[in-house]
This record gives structure tokens, C-alpha cells and sequence, in this order.
């Protein structure tokens, strides 16, 4: 898959404000977008993508993942 580059920073509140229309830009554009923020990130676009990264463990692994706790969402 051949996409154009497009950096883009998660953590900003920029972008988690206009979240959605990105993610829909980027659906129609690349589905599986790749940032140089943070030494790199990829975000996969599609349930398809989720689903096919998420069942492949032999080249996808949780290592290193940060997950943090959201105040009020349990």
C-alpha cells in the first residue's frame, strides 16, 4: 500500500478535537497512515486493519504500550 505521508500528532488537543473528520479524511486517503511523531507510529483506519493487526500475533505484539487510566471511564 502507497500512501502519502502525513505527520500528525495523537497527544495533541488539536488533533483530538477534529478526530473524526481526520480519521475520515485519512480513511479515504490511506487507510493505514504512518506518523514520524514519537519515533514513529502507525494508525490503522479500517475495522479490517484493527482486526487483521489485532489476530496477527506472530507480527504484532502489545510490547512497549502505554495505556493509561482516563478519569471517569469506569
Amino acid at each position: 500500500m502507497s500512501c502519502p505521508h502525513r505527520d500528525f500528532d495523537h497527544a495533541d488537543p488539536g488533533y483530538n478535537r477534529h478526530l473524526h473528520e481526520f480519521w475520515s479524511e485519512q480513511r479515504a486517503v490511506c487507510p493505514l497512515s504512518r506518523s514520524s511523531a514519537y519515533g514513529g507510529l502507525w494508525l490503522p483506519l479500517t475495522e479490517e486493519l484493527v482486526r487483521a493487526i489485532a489476530y496477527d500475533t506472530e507480527h504484532f505484539s502489545n510490547h512497549g504500550a502505554v495505556v493509561g487510566h482516563v478519569e471517569g471511564s469506569e
